[in-house]
């Protein structure tokens, strides 16, 4: 049972097996973490939408075909209570905290000047505030291919859109979020 794959687990988990859903969670732990990190820039809330993704995985089960891959739906459910919470109004108001993510962009200055750290805070609150304004869809295609790199062809079969729809959905994503970081840039 070592060798189980995560669709296996997947499956057996959706007929109760609560050891199977107990494994499923400790494999994708770290990577759920990660995606969280960054639609967040910190960690406690972070894992606080782990624990919420889990629940809706939990919860909605019977949405889920067995006879699909289980990550592409699990990546959906965990992007979907990413956005949501990003939309709660008290979540826009706050300024983001610096983070690691950013800062490890910055390779090649490993400890940069605070100067360069408050460059990055203020790049990270824009594109926070940018990706706000964009409508669901647009910010969901945009996080799938854009931020997370997923396959544009699977993110769009996900969706249950066309490959056309998708790249159309993902430009006018991407102008939209340029605008609107660029309305940012002149208020501040």
């Amino acid at each position: 049972m070592g060798g189980d794959t995560t669709d296996s687990l997947a499956a057996r988990a959706t007929r109760g097996d609560r050891d199977a859903f107990r494994r499923l969670v400790a494999s994708e732990a770290r990577l759920l973490l990660a995606v969280a990190y960054r639609y967040c820039g910190d960690w406690d809330t972070a894992a606080d939408l782990c624990q919420e993704t889990w629940l809706q995985v939990h919860a909605r089960f019977d949405d889920y075909d067995p006879g699909r891959p289980f990550r592409p739906w699990l990546r959906a459910v965990h992007r979907r209570t990413c956005l949501q919470h990003l939309r709660r109004p008290s979540v826009r108001r706050e300024r983001p905290t610096p983070t690691d993510v950013l800062y490890g962009l910055l390779e090649s200055d490993p400890a940069p000047d605070p100067l360069t750290r408050l460059a990055a805070d203020d790049l990270v609150a824009h594109v926070r505030r940018g990706l706000a304004v964009l409508p669901p869809r647009q910010q969901e295609v945009l996080a799938a291919v854009d931020l997370e790199q997923d396959d544009p062809a699977e993110t769009a079969a996900r969706l249950g859109m066309s490959w056309a729809t998708l790249r159309t959905t993902l430009h006018f994503a991407r102008k939209r979020l340029a605008e609107s970081l660029r309305r940012l840039e002149v208020e501040t």
